[in-house]
């Protein structure tokens, strides 16, 4: 399921206007933060880090955002990778 994830995303990165590009106030941008969350921690922990980078996406906020090394919630170890 975390490929399928990964897939939809590397499209997106390839066929998102130009004119956004770029425009992102976090470093990375969030589709490359998506991208390695995904391949990280797999698809629950995944699309949970995703959801809550895009939540805090606004102009207030900005900088580095880098995946963390570990998830703020329990997520069982044989649910990391599916």
């Amino acid at each position: 399921m975390k490929f399928f994830f990964i897939f939809l995303i590397k499209k997106y990165i390839q066929i998102s206007p130009k004119k956004y590009r770029g425009r992102c106030v976090f470093t990375p941008s969030c589709s490359m933060y998506s991208l390695e969350a995904f391949k990280k921690y797999g698809t629950i922990g995944g699309v949970y880090l995703t959801l809550s980078r895009l939540k805090r996406c606004t102009s207030r906020n900005s900088g580095e955002d880098l995946v963390p090394d570990k998830l703020n919630f329990y997520l069982p170890k044989w649910l990391r990778y599916i």
